[in-house]
């Protein structure tokens, strides 16, 4: 059930219900950042598109730092 729904209509208390939220998108930040191998985006980059290696590179890098921000 959606958190929202659930804090509207469900029976448990709406706080308990935003940690619960929380907590999962906490483990899901978590997954996320240990989910990544510059190796394989590397990899990906240069089977799927035409850039350079200089350009797959700045490429990962991108990847990666916008996935630090978004985590944090």
């Amino acid at each position: 059930m959606l958190a929202a729904r659930h804090m509207a209509v469900g029976t448990e208390p709406s706080e308990q219900v935003a940690a619960q939220l929380t907590e999962k998108l906490a483990q899901r930040s978590k997954t996320i950042a240990a989910g990544i191998n510059r190796d394989d985006i590397k990899r990906a980059i240069a089977q799927n598109t035409d850039l350079t290696p200089g350009e797959a590179d700045r490429a990962v890098e991108n990847i990666i730092s916008t996935r630090d921000r978004m985590v944090k």
